[in-house]
């Protein structure tokens, strides 16, 4: 599967605004719908899309404030929705109906964005890097020896396997 829609950040060069642009790459057209930083919000370079959602965050500088975009297959808006974060946000991920939020207080917090909640918390002063696909989180810890962790979200968040990793690079990444 590759996702049609191609999503294109700019940020023009001595302008403040920050624009998000999304494309169909199957029929080359633009879709009617174009996002800007507001009077009060400024989006980030934080964004993704995947299965039908755009998820991009804003600040206003007390907050850090997610949109979920939901299109229909048409690409219509089906929904639009948000969520509200104190804390800096230093990564996101999103993958089907899971986002992955990294706040600057080492947590990761995975939200259902069809219901609109977090579903699970995690928070270590260690935590390296993480990442997440289908229905899995794995999370590289700085211990004794780094230990990859490697977790089921649903049903129930458990602990499918661990990893001691021997040797690793000064500013490691995981992709599953």
């Amino acid at each position: 599967y590759v996702n049609p829609i191609l999503i294109i950040f700019s940020k023009p060069k001595n302008e403040i605004d920050s624009y998000i642009h999304m494309i169909n790459s199957q029929n080359n057209q633009v879709l009617p719908y174009v996002i800007s930083n507001n009077k009060n919000e400024n989006i980030t370079d934080f964004f993704d899309f995947n299965n039908n959602n755009l998820v991009f965050i804003t600040n206003n500088k007390k907050e850090n404030i997610i949109y979920i975009i939901n299109f229909d297959s048409s690409f219509e808006v089906s929904y639009i929705k948000k969520i509200i974060i104190k804390e800096n946000i230093l990564s996101m991920k999103l993958f089907n109906n899971y986002l992955a939020i990294r706040s600057s207080i080492n947590e990761i917090i995975i939200y259902d964005i069809i219901e609109c909640k977090s579903i699970i918390s995690l928070n270590d002063k260690n935590l390296l890097y993480f990442d997440l696909k289908f229905n899995t989180v794995v999370v590289l810890i700085k211990e004794e020896k780094p230990t990859l962790y490697i977790y089921e979200i649903k049903p129930d968040f458990q602990l499918i396997g661990k990893k001691v990793i021997d040797y690793l690079t000064d500013e490691p990444k995981i992709y599953i």
